[in-house]
């Protein structure tokens, strides 16, 4: 699980069954050959869930627990962007589904995306004040029909696409949205997964606005 900023010189990656995360740098924007690991954080208490990077300058960061401690999704505070120097636990956000793993907010933070392996589900929380979970207003969610449910990410100029993820049979599904950012309004899916030919991971995260 790799997540960029925008610029492609500096990154975090998270290890899949540890609890391991690692501060990445780029000599070549983008490309992963010339990547160095700048150091490590060990996260004590899960080890399979997503992170999320948000806040005006990315330096807040969400952990979700994969299901190893059930729904629980911790808020830290980083000391700049991308930054694991000082890596400070804010909150602690227990969700109604039974497993938050990959996570994903809006654009403009009023919604927060997750899945439920346990039930193949994908979830939209509404949230009252952008970018806080504490301010859950209502829930939302949709399955589409395929097993292992692990990541959802809107995307597209207007928030107007939805990709699902699925760790396994680690299929990727396209659809178009009719409300943008409402994923309970997806439409014409189509699935890239037979596309890859490996076992390309559980998360996926690269909408335009990150």
């Amino acid at each position: 699980h790799l997540i960029l900023n925008r610029d492609g010189t500096k990154g975090l990656f998270k290890k899949d069954n540890t609890d391991d995360i690692d501060e990445i740098s780029f000599s070549t924007p983008f490309d992963p050959s010339t990547a160095t690991t700048v150091r490590s954080k060990t996260h004590d208490g899960d080890q399979r869930g997503g992170i999320c990077a948000f806040g005006s300058n990315l330096d807040k960061l969400l952990y979700s627990s994969g299901g190893k401690s059930g729904s629980n999704v911790y808020e830290y505070s980083l000391n700049d962007t991308f930054d694991l120097s000082e890596l400070t636990l804010d909150e602690t956000h227990t969700m109604p589904q039974d497993t938050s793993w990959g996570n994903w907010f809006s654009e403009n933070g009023n919604k927060w995306y997750s899945a439920d392996l346990s039930d193949n589900k994908f979830y939209q929380f509404n949230l009252s004040t952008p970018f806080d979970l504490s301010s859950v207003d209502s829930t939302d969610s949709m399955s589409d029909g395929v097993s292992d449910s692990s990541s959802a990410i809107v995307t597209g100029e207007n928030g107007d696409v939805l990709y699902t993820f699925h760790h396994s049979p680690h299929d990727i599904l396209r659809y178009d949205l009719t409300d943008p950012y409402d994923i309970t309004t997806a439409t014409n899916g189509q699935n890239f997964g037979e596309k890859f030919n490996q076992d390309v991971g559980q998360y996926i995260h690269a909408p335009p606005w990150y």
